[in-house]
Parts: C-alpha cells; sequence; structure tokens
C-alpha cells in the first residue's frame, strides 16, 4: 500500500506536495463518468513533470506498430486511446505572478477524490515569489447526469495583502500522446471560435469539439483565443481574506453522437446549458446521480427486478411539448442551444433505452425519439433564422450608419461652405472700407 495516500471506503486523500510523486497521484486520483475522463493534471499550468492526459470514450487512432515483417502474427497497427484537449485549463496569475506549484513555496498542500460524488477538490496554500500568501481551492468533476459536461470552481484569496487576480480559463487542442511510435500528432484542426475548438483525428476521422464558458463575479472577460487554443481573461482586486471565485462549465461532444457540422453548437449548448443551471444545482445534481446509480445496484444485485424484464421510464410526456415551448419562447442563438442542448441529452437517453423496450412501450419510445429529432431539426432552422435576422440586423445598422455619417458629411460642407462665403463676403467689405480709406486720405491731400 502507498502510505503517502490515505484513503478511507469512499475517499482517496493525499496531504502533501511531493514534485517527484505528481504523475502517479495524477493517475491514482483520475476522474470518469462512462463517457469521458482524464488524469488528476492541476487546471492551472505546471513546469514540473506531468504527464497530461484527457480521454474520450470509442476515440481512437490506428498508430503504426514499429515492429516489422519478420514479427509473424503481430498487428501492423495499434488502436491507440488518443490524449484530447487539456479542457481542464485555468490560467492563474496573482498580481502578474503565474501560480505555478513548480516556482512557488508550498506551504499547506490537500488533495481529496470523493469516489462516492465522484468529485475530485485541492486545498492548497502557497507563498509567491513576491511574498504574497495565497490559498486556493479547487473543485473539478465531469457529470454523471450530463455526460459531455465537465465543471471546474477555482477559488483564490490573498491571505496577507491585498493583491489583484488574474484567471486565464483556455482549453488547448494542440496537444499530444508522449508514446507515438513515429511522433505522430493524432489530431488536425477543424475550426476555432471565440469560445469553441473542433479537431478531427487523423485516419480514423472522429470528431470531437470542446466549448467554454466561464464566470467571475461579474468580471467581463477579454478573448485571447487563437487556432486550437480557446482562451479568456479577466481581472479582479481582493483585499487579505476575500475570494475571487471562477466558474468554467466545458461541454465536450464527439461525432458519435452528433453529426460533424453540428458539434461546435452542440458543445457550446452544454456549456450553456450547465452556466444556467449553476455549480450549486450540478454538484446536487451530481449526488443525486450517483445515489440514483448505488439504488440500481443494490436492487439488481437482490434480484427485485420485475421478472427479469427491464423496466424503462420514458420520462414526462410533456418533454417534448415543454421543449417545443422553450423554442417557442426562444428570443436568442443561446436560448435555442439550450433548448438543443435538453433535446439531445433526451435523445440519447431514448437511445440507449429503446433496445431494452418491448412491444407498446418501444413503439412509445420510437414516436419520442421521431418527435425530439424534428424538434431538434426545427431548433437548428431557428439558429439559421435568427443568424440571419442579426446579419441584416446589423446591415441595417451599417447602412443607418452610413447613411448618417453622408448626411453628417453633408452638413459639414454645408457649414463649410457657409463659412467661406461668410469670409469672402468679410473680405470684399474690408477691402472695400480700405480702398474708401485711401481715396478720403487721396483728396483730403
Amino acid at each position: 500500500m502507498n502510505q503517502f495516500i490515505k484513503t478511507d471506503p469512499w475517499l482517496l486523500v493525499e496531504e502533501r506536495f511531493d514534485p517527484a510523486r505528481v504523475k502517479s497521484s495524477e493517475s491514482l486520483f483520475a476522474l470518469g463518468n462512462g463517457v469521458m475522463g482524464g488524469r488528476a493534471n492541476f487546471e492551472e499550468p505546471y513546469s514540473g513533470e506531468s504527464l497530461q492526459g484527457n480521454y474520450i470514450g470509442a476515440i481512437y487512432y490506428p498508430d503504426k506498430t514499429r515492429v516489422g515483417w519478420w514479427k509473424n502474427g503481430y498487428p501492423e497497427y495499434f488502436a491507440k486511446v488518443l490524449n484530447s484537449a487539456f479542457w481542464i485549463g485555468v490560467g492563474v496569475e496573482v498580481d502578474g505572478e503565474p501560480l505555478d506549484l513548480a516556482r512557488v513555496e508550498v506551504l499547506a498542500f490537500r488533495r481529496e477524490l470523493d469516489m462516492r460524488r465522484s468529485v475530485l477538490t485541492r486545498r492548497m496554500t502557497v507563498r509567491m515569489p513576491s511574498g504574497v500568501e495565497v490559498e486556493a481551492e479547487i473543485v473539478r468533476f465531469l457529470s454523471l447526469q450530463r455526460r459531455e459536461l465537465g465543471v471546474i470552481r477555482y477559488a483564490v484569496r490573498p491571505l496577507n495583502k491585498a493583491a489583484e487576480i488574474t484567471f486565464a480559463p483556455f482549453i488547448d487542442a494542440d496537444v499530444r500522446n508522449t508514446d507515438a511510435n513515429y511522433d505522430e500528432k493524432f489530431w488536425e484542426p477543424v475550426a476555432t471560435d471565440g469560445d469553441a475548438v473542433q479537431s478531427r483525428t487523423k485516419k480514423s476521422g472522429f470528431d470531437v469539439a470542446w466549448a467554454q464558458r466561464v464566470v467571475l463575479d461579474g468580471a467581463e472577460f477579454r478573448c485571447g483565443t487563437k487556432p486550437e487554443r480557446v482562451c479568456h481573461s479577466a481581472s479582479v482586486r481582493r483585499e487579505a481574506g476575500e475570494w475571487a471565485v471562477l466558474y468554467k462549465y466545458a461541454g465536450i461532444c464527439s461525432s458519435l453522437n452528433h453529426r460533424p457540422e453540428e458539434l461546435a453548437v452542440a458543445a457550446q449548448a452544454v456549456a450553456v446549458d450547465g452556466l444556467q443551471s449553476g455549480f450549486d444545482a450540478l454538484l446536487k445534481e451530481q449526488e443525486e446521480a450517483r445515489e440514483k446509480s448505488q439504488a440500481q445496484m443494490m436492487q439488481a444485485a437482490m434480484g427485485k427486478s420485475s421478472g427479469g424484464k427491464v423496466s424503462v421510464s420514458t420520462s414526462s410526456q410533456n418533454s417534448v411539448g415543454e421543449l417545443a415551448t422553450m423554442l417557442a419562447n426562444a428570443q436568442s442563438t443561446m436560448d435555442v442551444q439550450r433548448v438543443i442542448s435538453k433535446g439531445m441529452m433526451a435523445l440519447a437517453g431514448l437511445k440507449m433505452a429503446q433496445p431494452l423496450a418491448e412491444g407498446k412501450q418501444k413503439n412509445k419510445i420510437t414516436a419520442q425519439i421521431r418527435r425530439i429529432e424534428k424538434l431538434l431539426k426545427r431548433s437548428r432552422n431557428k439558429i439559421r433564422h435568427l443568424n440571419k435576422e442579426a446579419e441584416l440586423e446589423r446591415k441595417q445598422k451599417k447602412a443607418e450608419k452610413a447613411q448618417e455619417e453622408q448626411k453628417a458629411h453633408a452638413q459639414r460642407e454645408e457649414l463649410k461652405s457657409r463659412r467661406n462665403k461668410r469670409r469672402r463676403d468679410e473680405t470684399r467689405y474690408a477691402q472695400k472700407e480700405v480702398s474708401k480709406d485711401a481715396q478720403e486720405r487721396q483728396e483730403a491731400m
């Protein structure tokens, strides 16, 4: 048993920071939700030795093996699980100094994996090179209820003096596998938007999109997105003992469940839905999902299923109607994205339940699937219409601005003409009066 790690029936606990154990702890404290998972890398950039790893189920790359023809029966390719985009990134600076555990003095450190809730928590106190002491608490989980959502709460407070805290949450899609046999990069970029990035695996052709939504005590974020990297940054000033709290919601969607051309919108919708639900509600949802899962396992273990048949719930028959009402009331693309997110989650659940159902129940599920698919199609059409309307509105405002500028230019020209005419009149008048003075002086002589 590793004595460096403390345990109880549901917890793994690490109570001190040891750079030599970072990689092993990243393995021990890894998180997953059945659809995706990741090593327990630090959210903030770490310049020490580390092994970055974020993975999505069934996304692979056929990596060519190093052995040759002399190995009879040896496969030409291995289906390798890929390291995917580093979605958990949160850069932190205190008075302009980066928070990097390899470059600061670590005064206290505790990391805890709660396996009952599938929640990873890290608390630490550090002394920056400038002497500012800082406490941080980071909570991270992959939603068990919304399998395409990752959530982070990153809280920082200065302890011995006031300081400016800068957060730079990011998603880095420019990643590699350290075990690539021929140093190949397994991903190629597809597109990068302000808050979303999409990549495609070489050879196997899987598409994945990542998107983030972030909140920091009402602060306004500056966009620093560039190809293969989504990034936003904002700063707040805090007195000693006051917390600055960043919330990050990441949507992670793959072409296994969505059409490639809709991935970015789907990931954005998942992130938006997480943001609107809020951290506390999502954490409570996480606890309830785990309790429900445990109850189901207990029931199965005790043989309480009804006659060996699987009972499948299709949820409320009004769910499509509720989504349709939300769609009708949607006034922005963000509102529609939330409808799409809810619809996609409902659709995924129904498609999982469909093979398990029988008879009339299966027919009902099939009908529900068709209704939701029709609603999703209408939702995507509405996004296109809203985007067109927004574009027309921008063009109208641009034209109005051009007309106003043209009118203002005409007014400026008229004013300039009036001033020139007045100056000419005044000049002629002055010349006339000067001529009269000269004539009078001549007559007086």
